[in-house]
């Protein structure tokens, strides 16, 4: 109750950003990132206000901030490998609506999709390829299905994109 006290009077009355973001972080209040939060949400610096809306442990307020405000990479750089399955899902599914394969990808893989994580990551643009290789084979690694492994290697053979993949 203090933190958020101390936050507040040193934002809305002592207009001190700095003292209340390290009461903030120093006592770990949710409730005082929150306020932090909604601070930096009025000065449009949506990443800071991302970043305290996940400390004050509000992952959905943070991804829809994130998404209206194109900054998904700032809120996945900020849940970090801290995430639900399902926080990594709705990440993959926005990469998804926005034609990236790799990151759509990467996150079905952090999610343990592995299936959806190859299917992706087998349709990434050239520039992209040895990135998503080596997500790929982790992902079929951790699979252990058979059917993953085949796909991976029709892939590495060119039969899917007609493109072989040189070895490394």
């Amino acid at each position: 109750r203090v933190a958020i006290t101390a936050g507040r009077i040193n934002l809305d009355h002592l207009k001190n950003p700095k003292e209340a973001v390290r009461i903030v972080q120093e006592t770990q209040s949710v409730e005082g990132a929150r306020v932090v939060a909604k601070f930096f949400q009025n000065l449009g610096d949506y990443a800071s206000a991302i970043q305290f809306l996940v400390v004050s442990k509000c992952n959905t307020e943070a991804f829809a901030l994130a998404e209206e405000h194109n900054q998904m990479s700032q809120y996945a750089d900020i849940i970090g490998d801290d995430a639900t399955p399902e926080d990594y899902i709705a990440i993959a599914k926005h990469y998804e609506s926005h034609g990236k394969p790799l990151q759509c990808g990467n996150f079905f893989f952090k999610a343990g999709d592995y299936a959806k994580a190859l299917h992706y990551l087998i349709r990434v643009p050239p520039n992209d390829v040895d990135a998503a290789l080596d997500i790929a084979i982790e992902a079929v690694g951790k699979a252990h299905k058979d059917s993953l492994t085949h796909q991976l290697i029709d892939y590495l053979m060119g039969e899917i994109d007609g493109v072989p993949k040189a070895a490394r």
